[in-house]
């Protein structure tokens, strides 16, 4: 098609943009889509969201997908995006299933940006990617306001994240700015049953809020409005093992600032977070989220903080909660108001 420099998310070599779902059907580990040459683009994309919005639907099952990453960095390619899989925003019932994604020059799998729902990414490997391994958004920044009935509907979306292995992510991580991680969930992801390798200085699981202008309260602002914002904001995550390893597990990025791996950050309202563990990150645990819920967190061989808690005392009635934890060892416990 026709190649776009105002854009690069509009860049595709595979787009499923049709009124009725279709899935791509193929033989796990037979069936491949490749990226070749030097050019940036999403291999295989789901909908349009830049210009003319176009709603995701459909899936992938069974083919596997390889990016450009190598040949891009050797011809000196600037990073401008090109993920292995791309949903874009609004998307509804968009399965991928039952395939690896590789090579890629940004996001091995990305939902951009807002209004998922009754997604599914299951039985997915993610390698080799210069950014997120998966970076599934669910924002409310600049498409409606956060108490809205639209946004309310994120913690209920039922999005699902779960059988996926992460490693080798974030290979670009010096030339960005910013924490990057293998596997990055919004408030409208849930996410369970996952592997992630840790090898470079980003965060194994990062749970985020949607919008970073109504995080206040974790900084000492404000509550939100009323306490149902903060139930149906809730998203869940379950089983989920990080470990980390290698020699460049902290350095300083683009910017000059210090990037750390991390097994897990949450940044986000009322996680329910059960049975996590993180093994031989810089920070084990880093949590910054307001009436969160922690059950059985197993931390070892940390090098520098098994467990960081900023904002848990906030006196509202709504700290976070931790049972069990009893294996949390090597190193020392931070608890910051």
């Amino acid at each position: 098609g026709t190649w776009s420099t105002v854009n690069g998310d509009l860049n595709v070599a595979v787009r499923v943009a049709t009124t009725n779902p279709v899935t791509l059907r193929g033989v796990q580990g037979v069936s491949r889509f490749s990226l070749t040459g030097t050019r940036i683009a999403h291999v295989v994309g789901f909908g349009q969201r830049v210009g003319t919005s176009i709603p995701s639907q459909g899936g992938i099952d069974g083919i596997d997908v390889v990016g450009n990453l190598t040949a891009a960095i050797s011809e000196g390619v600037p990073f401008e995006g090109g993920a292995g899989i791309n949903i874009a925003g609004p998307g509804n019932g968009v399965r991928v299933r039952n395939l690896k994604v590789s090579n890629t020059l940004s996001y091995g799998l990305s939902s951009q940006r807002a209004f998922f729902s009754n997604c599914v990414i299951e039985n997915v490997i993610i390698e080799d990617t210069g950014n997120d391994g998966c970076d599934a958004k669910f924002d409310y920044a600049g498409d409606y306001t956060p108490d809205s009935p639209a946004a309310l509907e994120g913690g209920n979306a039922n999005n699902w994240i779960r059988n996926v292995y992460c490693r080798r992510n974030g290979l670009r991580w010096a030339s960005l700015s910013g924490q990057k991680a293998a596997l990055d969930a919004r408030v409208g992801w849930n996410v369970e049953n996952c592997v992630i390798e840790v090898t470079t200085p980003i965060a194994g699981l990062r749970a985020q809020h949607d919008d970073e202008s109504i995080t206040t309260p974790l900084l000492g602002g404000g509550a939100p409005s009323t306490d149902n914002d903060k139930i149906r904001w809730q998203a869940k995550y379950a089983n989920i093992e990080v470990y980390a390893y290698g020699d460049t597990l902290s350095g300083n990025d683009s910017g000059g600032n210090l990037m750390e791996a991390k097994g897990f950050q949450f940044s986000t309202y009322r996680p329910v977070a059960n049975n996590l563990l993180a093994t031989g990150a810089v920070q084990n645990f880093w949590i910054r989220s307001w009436g969160g819920s922690f059950t059985n967190l197993v931390g070892r061989k940390a090098t520098s903080i098994n467990l960081a808690v900023y904002g848990n005392t906030d006196g509202s009635g709504h700290e976070n909660k931790f049972i069990g934890g009893e294996k949390l060892e090597n190193a020392t416990l931070a608890i910051v108001s």
